[in-house]
C-alpha cells in the first residue's frame, strides 16, 4: 500500500512537472514572439534612418556640387569684371591722350 501511495505521489509529480514545463515552454515561445516582432520594428526603424541619412547625404552631395559650380561662375564673373574694367581705364587713357582740353604730359611737350 505504502508502495502504491509513493507511486501514484511520484507519477502525480512527474505529471505536475511536465505540464509546469510545457506552460514555461508556452510562455517562452510567447515571450519569443514578441521579442521578434520588436527586433523587426527596430530592424525597419533602422533601415528608415539608414536611408533618410542616403538621401541626407545626396542632398550634401548637391548642394556640394552646386556650391561648386557657383564659386567658378563667381571667379569667372571677376575674371570677366576685372577685364572689362581694364578696357575700361584703357578707354578713358586713350580719351584723356586725344582730348585738346586734358594738360598731360604728351600734350605739354608738343
Amino acid at each position: 500500500m505504502v508502495f502504491v501511495i509513493i507511486g501514484v505521489l511520484t507519477a502525480v509529480g512527474r505529471k505536475r512537472r511536465r505540464v509546469l514545463a510545457e506552460q514555461q515552454a508556452q510562455e517562452d515561445r510567447e515571450k519569443a514572439g514578441k521579442l521578434s516582432a520588436q527586433a523587426e520594428d527596430k530592424d525597419l526603424d533602422a533601415r528608415e534612418k539608414h536611408a533618410a541619412a542616403a538621401r541626407t547625404a545626396a542632398d550634401a552631395e548637391r548642394a556640394a556640387v552646386e556650391a561648386e559650380r557657383l564659386r567658378i561662375q563667381a571667379e569667372q564673373q571677376r575674371a570677366s569684371a576685372a577685364e572689362d574694367a581694364a578696357r575700361s581705364k584703357a578707354t578713358f587713357q586713350e580719351a584723356a591722350a586725344v582730348d585738346p582740353d586734358m594738360n598731360t604730359p604728351k600734350r605739354a611737350g608738343q
